[in-house]
Order: structure tokens, then sequence, then C-alpha cells
């Protein structure tokens, strides 16, 4: 195993070398441009298996391969990106896997007025990508396949108003057996208002089933409204409300309130920081149950030099799964530096802390990761 471990990560890295000296690799299928990738990644996590207890640490090699496929018409543009990823562990190759990600969007303006606007993403992981992700994570290691479909389509009734509607399509399955796969279909309309350059506002209706297989579902009425701010020409405020009429699983109806702000500044060419703020009652994928939750996030990106950038994050949330009655508190941090080491090669360094409380033990872990990385790509 570990021979193979080294014999794939040696052709990953003798692809990236290819990459940045065969200009062959970057070419044309008619008037779609090819753009390949590769990389490697090594980490070491001192928790591969998300427990409080018993904590198992190892030593990860990530190769991994991909492609972008732009097209760039007059009225209509379409992209796709894939990747392919192999782990392998170090001490445990038990946990060796293969997990990867597709993404596809196609935009495209059907007249002066009128634009629609198509997005297919799937990806099979073994473990959340994202703090959001991992607050309220079912504690130990599974892995997971999403597939969302979004459809928008949106007109400018006038100068000043534009209407829009939307239709949502999500599918996810677990290899847990306690876990079972779960449908959401979502569909709404929204009609926003121009005031002036630096305001706009909104109101919308959302319509949202959730089904599990051979399982109960659950809807959800929303009724929403908010707007859109620059408070300078480098601050500019998000904002939304609205309340949510939900019917549970067990036939029991609630009616709450929503909010969420999204505070960006630009502070400069160089730099931006970005606040945001939610609380939400919201079906979820991997239960039959209401999680009622708050989060705050915060991020900074900062370009240090003209080949250096540096970021980061911190992230902070509570929860409560209704008929569960299980409580979670969840807090991240992270920080990257990203050295452009010339116009095809990019080297990373990053570091990432996570912990999560619960009234569940089975849900408690904390856990840090630090992963250097080597990425080749046109």
């Amino acid at each position: 195993m570990k021979k193979q471990k080294i014999i794939l990560t040696i052709a990953v890295l003798c692809l990236c070398q290819w990459l940045v000296h065969g200009s062959a690799w970057a070419f044309r299928l008619g008037e779609i441009e090819v753009k390949p990738h590769a990389a490697v990644y090594e980490t070491y996590d001192d928790n591969i298996t998300y427990v409080k207890e018993n904590k198992i640490s190892d030593y990860i090699t990530k190769p991994s391969v991909g492609a972008t496929l732009i097209y760039e018409g007059k009225t209509t543009s379409i992209a796709v990106d894939g990747n392919y990823y192999h782990e392998f562990y170090i001490d445990n190759s038990g946990f060796d896997n293969n997990s990867g990600d597709v993404t596809a969007e196609l935009n495209s303006e059907l007249s002066k007025y009128d634009r629609i606007s198509l997005r297919d993403s799937f990806s099979k992981t073994y473990e959340p990508r994202s703090f959001e992700d991992q607050f309220g994570f079912i504690g130990e290691r599974y892995d997971s396949s999403r597939n969302r479909v979004d459809f928008g389509y949106a007109r400018d009734v006038s100068q000043h108003f534009g209407i829009s509607t939307r239709y949502s399509n999500e599918y996810n399955s677990y290899s847990r057996d306690d876990i079972a796969k779960s449908f959401l279909n979502s569909g709404g309309v929204e009609g926003s208002y121009i005031v002036s350059s630096d305001l706009t506002f909104f109101t919308a209706y959302d319509y949202s089933r959730r089904d599990f297989d051979e399982g109960p579902h659950a809807t959800t009425n929303t009724w929403s409204g908010g707007f859109r701010k620059f408070l300078t020409k480098q601050v500019y405020v998000n904002a939304s409300t609205g309340v949510d009429f939900i019917k549970s699983y067990g036939d029991t109806d609630y009616t709450k309130p929503f909010g969420l702000i999204l505070i960006t500044d630009d502070i400069s060419d160089r730099t931006n920081a970005s606040l945001m703020f939610s609380k939400r009652y919201s079906t979820i994928s991997y239960s039959e149950d209401i999680f009622d939750q708050w989060q705050v996030s915060t991020s900074l990106n900062h370009e240090i030099t003209n080949k250096l950038t540096g970021t980061v994050s911190a992230f902070y949330g509570q929860g409560k799964y209704i008929a569960m009655e299980q409580e979670d508190k969840f807090i991240g941090s992270s920080a990257g530096l990203y050295y452009d080491i010339n116009d095809k090669w990019r080297a990373s360094a990053e570091y990432s802390y996570s912990k999560q409380n619960s009234t569940s033990s089975f849900s408690e872990y904390r856990k840090n990761t630090v992963t250097l990385g080597l990425k080749a790509e046109f």
C-alpha cells in the first residue's frame, strides 16, 4: 500500500511538471477551453475519527487531478470544473479512500431583459469541508454524497423593478446505516426594487419539502424581505428577515422568525473582510429533526505581496435538535498562506482548529489539522 501511495504521488508530481512545461496540456476543443490541473497535499490530522476520547492521529497524503472547461459565447457562458482525490493514511490504511467533486454552471441572456442560470454540483467526501458543515456534525467518520441542482430565471420588468423565480433539488446519501437518504425540493419567487445605485429592496416567497427514504417528510413555507445597502463606496450590507411556517415530521407546526445579516468591507484592492450572523429553524439532510441554530462567522483576506496572500477566519455556532433535545456548541478557526511561485505553480500552508461540545458524547470532539500543498494549473 505504501508503494502504491509513492507511485501515485510521483505520477501526480510528474503531471504537475508536465502541466507547467508542456503547453500542449492546455488546449481547445472547438470553442471550449480546457485547463487541466494537478496537486499534492500533505496533512497532519490529530483526530481523524472525530471523537472525544481515544483519538487517532495520522499523516495523510492526498494527490489530486482535475480539469476546468470554459465556454464563452456572446450571450451564454458554460463552466465545468472536476476534481478527483485519493487519500493515503500512513498508519491507518483502512481509511484510504477516493473522493471527488464536479460543478457545472450555465448562464445565458435570453434577451435584453431575460436571463437564466443552471448549476449542478456533486461531491463525495469522507468528512465536512467547511465549518458550516462541521457545525452539528454527528461524530465519527463516514462518507457522504451530495448532488444539488439550482435553476433560476430573472426578468427586468423596468429600470427599477425585477422579478425572478428559482427551483432547487438536492440529494444526500450517507454510508452509515442509521442515516437515511434524503431529498430536498424547493422553489420560490422574488421581486426586487432598485431605489438607487446604492440601495435595493427585495421580497420573496419560498416553499420547500424534505423527504427521507421510506420515511416522513417536512414542509416549509417562507415569507421574507430584505435589502442591500452601500454604506460607503467600500462597505455594504446584505440583510434579510422573515418567517418560516414549518410542518415537521410529526405533524408539529412551528412559526419561527429568522434573520441574516452580512457586512462586507473592501478595505483596499489588496484587503477585504466580512462578518455574517444568521439565526433560523431549519430541516437538515441527515436527521428527521429540526435544528434551531444561530451562527456568526468572520474572515479577512490580505494580499501581503504580489505573490503572497494570507487569510484568517473564525466561526461560532450554537444549535439544538428539537426532537432529540441535543444541544451543540461549535467553534472553528483557520489560517492560510498562499504563495504564487510563478504563473502556474502555487504553494500553500493551512492550519485549522475545530471543537464541538454537545449534550451527546458521540458528537463531541476537538480537531487540529495542518496542511501543506503544491498545485499546478493553467
